[in-house]
């Protein structure tokens, strides 16, 4: 939508059979056929994306009349080939938002990246990540690799004039809950936390994005919380455009993940609310406490987390401190600046 209010078309790649509910965007990959399902036919795919880092079954390009100037392909690193094929002369760029090609030779992710034009990814951690698993020469990861950072549209977190305060929360937790997103070690820490004073919580979300029977996992986070200091809320998963308000309601926005998060959009998102972030030092983490006051805390350590919760509780000026400024700092990164960079990582 940020190249749409410039006038640009956008061009989008992805596999999956849904519909498309970004109406200024054009799908170039079309579906796999149900042949590619088979086992015989996923092996072959499994052994060439091994070896030559390209799919030789599924998802095909689609054939456009006109073609974009710029391709920006989402985590499909096996598309490269076909996609150069069909516009030879588009600008091909990898947008990378996870750790990609894991289990894959070197060898094989440097033949990936000299199929597109720049590798552009949500942090620094992913980069280095990358090259070091390609095992690419320092000229080679400076120019083929990109670090740009996500964003968030912090016009969502503003209230509303109208809005009618809910009941407040000390600490709000927002994400799915399975263990590598640590929500265990948060409520390990609650639990010390409710030794010195009484503290409140709410959790929301699920192992999944939609309503769901509740996991092992689930089910063991609401377990035991009869200690008379502490008060926890799980809300499960809610629609998109209840995060906000949800963030705003609460003192703390706290993400206690245990595994190397990429970027950890929560953490921008919490960011733009009215609360103070919390997070682990995972991932790419550390690189948004650049002039924003995020306090890190290690990951797996509910004492830490637990200090740090207590502090801002007992300094409610600092926290609405560091709030006003991890705020400040969305605002210069919504998505038109994002969309902005993208534009210049070939500068």
């Amino acid at each position: 939508m940020a190249a749409h209010r410039r006038g640009n078309e956008a061009w989008i790649v992805g596999v999956k059979n849904s519909r498309n509910d970004l109406p200024h965007v054009r799908e170039l990959l079309i579906p796999a056929s149900p042949h590619s399902r088979h086992r015989a036919a996923r092996l072959i795919d499994s052994a060439a994306k091994y070896a030559i880092g390209r799919a030789l079954t599924g998802a095909h390009v689609s054939r456009e009349r006109e073609s974009p100037t710029h391709i920006f392909c989402h985590n499909q690193p096996w598309m490269l080939r076909s996609i150069r094929r069909s516009y030879p002369d588009a600008r091909l760029y990898l947008y990378v938002h996870n750790r990609i090609l894991q289990g894959i030779p070197s060898a094989t992710i440097r033949n990936v990246v000299n199929h597109c034009d720049r590798v552009i990814c949500v942090s620094e951690f992913i980069r280095q990540d990358l090259a070091t698993r390609g095992k690419m020469t320092p000229a080679m990861t400076k120019h083929k690799t990109r670090a740009v950072l996500h964003g968030v549209n912090a016009q969502l977190f503003e209230p509303a004039k109208d809005e009618q305060p809910e009941k407040g929360f000390d600490v709000s937790y927002a994400g799915r809950l399975i263990p590598e997103k640590g929500v265990h070690i948060l409520l390990a820490a609650l639990k010390q936390v409710a030794e010195e004073r009484h503290v409140s919580a709410r959790i929301i979300g699920g192992r999944t994005f939609m309503p769901a029977t509740l996991s092992s996992y689930e089910e063991s986070l609401r377990f035991d919380f009869t200690h008379p200091n502490l008060n926890v809320e799980f809300m499960g998963p809610v629609p998109p455009d209840r995060i906000p308000r949800a963030l705003n309601n609460a003192a703390l926005h706290v993400v206690p993940s245990v595994w190397e998060e990429p970027c950890g959009l929560s953490v921008i998102e919490g960011f733009a609310s009215q609360a103070c972030v919390v997070a682990t030092k995972v991932g790419g983490i550390p690189e948004l406490a650049e002039n924003t006051r995020l306090r890190l805390v290690a990951p797996n350590n509910p004492a830490e987390l637990a200090t740090a919760i207590i502090d801002y509780l007992k300094n409610p000026r600092a926290a609405r401190m560091d709030s006003m400024m991890q705020r400040d700092w969305t605002r210069g990164r919504s998505w038109e600046h994002v969309y902005s960079d993208l534009l210049n990582v070939d500068a």
